[in-house]
């Protein structure tokens, strides 16, 4: 499922990425994906967005910023609210800085949500 993602989300001469044709946006790219009896997949089309962010700083404070579990809520929308904490990780390579975090997300605020 990881490897569709991800070859979902890379350039190739099958996903090819399109600007957005609006004023405003031009940073921005979209692909469209259309899952046909694809194991794993749900049949249908998908529209991916991305944007391009240019950041003034060396490319090792903004690993070391997007790397940090105390400030992973400050640019992961899925854990804005939540304590982040890593409980454990895995090398990729001989670097200690390539590695994998496992995470573990606690929830701060309690909702209850009915539907």
């Amino acid at each position: 499922m990881m490897r569709k993602f991800w070859a979902n989300l890379s350039d190739s001469a099958e996903n090819i990425w399109r600007p957005v044709p609006l004023k405003g946006a031009e940073n921005v790219l979209a692909m469209i994906i259309n899952a046909e009896d694809e194991e794993g997949q749900p049949p249908g089309t998908s529209i991916v967005i991305a944007t391009k962010v240019w950041v003034l700083t060396s490319l090792t404070r903004v690993f070391d910023f997007l790397n940090n579990e105390g400030t992973r809520n400050r640019w992961d929308i899925l854990t804005y609210g939540h304590h982040v904490r890593e409980t454990g990780y895995i090398d990729n390579g001989c670097d200690h800085g390539n590695r994998f975090p496992i995470l573990e997300v606690k929830a701060l605020i309690h909702v209850t949500m009915a539907f």
